[in-house]
């Protein structure tokens, strides 16, 4: 006698495989889906909606990792990171010579033994000008952006992408 076979992976009306398929392949006739599968996929699509909500969640709630020089390495290259420091000399600003806006801005940062290069193009630097936020030598600042680091780790760079990546702790002038 023949086995009976499975009428959720093989055809009511011809018998053949089918396997996922909602209608067999080779008689046409419409074939029921297997529970198990409807809850498997309906099971993913759960699981993978929660995975998403986790990261973002994840993502939004971190802390930008505050820079430890003595951990500086070129495999840091572009690292989103954050440094609180005193500034070391008058800031910079270029200006374009076409429109007259600033193109650029930058400071040296001072921690310690170490400093770094803070700069900051085109809208963000006006930004930054326009919010009257650009510090002067001696005010502490605390600042995230993008970690440059050049070949051998000696030179640093921290490009800001953001006006609100810059806090100044501005001092009083009596």
């Amino acid at each position: 006698m023949e086995k009976i076979k499975n009428n959720e992976t093989h055809c009511p009306s011809c018998g053949k495989f089918v396997g996922t398929y909602e209608r067999c392949p080779y008689c046409g006739t419409e074939v029921t889906k297997r529970i198990s599968l409807k809850v498997f996929k309906m099971g993913s699509l759960v699981v993978a909606l929660f995975g998403v909500l986790f990261l973002y969640l994840a993502a939004v709630n971190r802390q930008i990792p505050e820079l430890e020089f003595d951990k500086v390495s070129e495999t840091m290259n572009f690292a989103f990171v954050r440094i609180d420091g005193v500034v070391g000399d008058m800031p910079k600003v270029y200006y374009s010579d076409i429109n007259n806006k600033p193109n650029s801005m930058s400071f040296t940062l001072v921690k310690g033994d170490h400093m770094v290069r803070v700069m900051a193009y085109s809208a963000v630097a006006e930004k930054i000008i326009d919010a009257d936020k650009l510090p002067i030598k001696g005010e502490n600042v605390q600042v995230s952006g993008s970690l440059r680091v050049r070949e051998g780790g000696d030179s640093l760079a921290l490009y800001i992408q953001a006006p609100e990546h810059l806090v100044v702790e501005k001092k009083d002038i009596l």
